[in-house]
């Protein structure tokens, strides 16, 4: 067989993440911000589930290809959209610390992935994944109402007029 260098498999996710990004941004910018993040962790779940129906030895190059390309669009469907959703579900004065709550969380979600995946034997570290990925999902689907809701423009209040000003108004009939 033909030895395929690491390094051609790490390129995969910059490729996909050019390649993808400004088209699904458009394609899930006219969608709920919910039903991206749904997608977003349905793909992650297939990226495990790929690597757990992967064969142990002598994978074909495929299989792990194909992860890294779910898992590519996951990414961005996930990290672009949702930190665009954080941004406007924000309040105005509070969108730099929400961001930065937003990227803690991207941290800590990797080190809790690396800690599964260094505790747990190969196989059952996908499977954790694949099922925590898709708890996510659900709860974002039983979620969605809520965060599509909060993320609808607010209605500005109306100007109070002056009651100097109401007087020169036209007086409508009762």
């Amino acid at each position: 067989g033909y030895n395929v260098p690491p390094v051609w498999f790490a390129t995969i996710n910059s490729i996909m993440c050019i390649i993808c990004t400004v088209p699904l941004t458009r394609l899930f910018a006219r969608l709920p911000l919910s039903l991206s993040t749904v997608i977003g962790y349905l793909l992650m779940g297939a990226s495990f589930g790929t690597l757990l129906a992967a064969p142990t030895l002598l994978a074909h190059p495929g299989w792990l290809t194909a992860a890294i390309v779910l898992s590519s669009l996951s990414e961005i469907l996930i990290s672009t959209v949702g930190l665009a959703q954080v941004a406007k579900l924000a309040p105005r004065h509070l969108m730099s610390t929400y961001m930065a709550i937003w990227l803690l969380t991207t941290a800590l979600g990797s080190k809790l992935a690396g800690m599964i995946g260094s505790r747990l034997p190969l196989r059952l570290s996908f499977a954790v994944l694949m099922l925590l990925t898709l708890i996510a999902a659900a709860a974002t689907m039983l979620l969605r109402r809520r965060l599509d809701v909060a993320a609808l423009p607010t209605i500005p209040k109306p100007i109070n007029i002056p009651d100097e000003m109401s007087q020169e108004l036209p007086q409508h009939a009762t």
